[in-house]
């Protein structure tokens, strides 16, 4: 569950900042621009904060000892 809520808001991060980036590449004008940048800049800083605010809760639960214990894979045994 953790590595998939993770990477969706990784996901949805990098896809707002290529919104902003796709109105630039239109060519619009400079005041489009600067109200999408705005906008991108507290959405994308709003996820990261929730990002965040899940490591935090998830790694303090898994110190006190509620959560799933660390497990072995065969492909993390090979990476090492």
């Amino acid at each position: 569950m953790g590595f998939g809520f993770d990477s969706l808001i990784e996901i949805i991060s990098a896809a707002i900042v290529g919104w902003r980036l796709q109105i630039e590449f239109k060519n619009a004008a400079l005041d489009s621009v600067e109200k999408a940048e705005v906008v991108t800049s507290k959405i994308a800083g709003c996820l990261l904060f929730a990002l965040a605010a899940y490591v935090l809760f998830d790694s303090t639960r898994r110190l006190l000892g509620y959560g799933d214990h660390a497990q072995e894979s065969w492909i993390g045994i090979q990476l090492q």
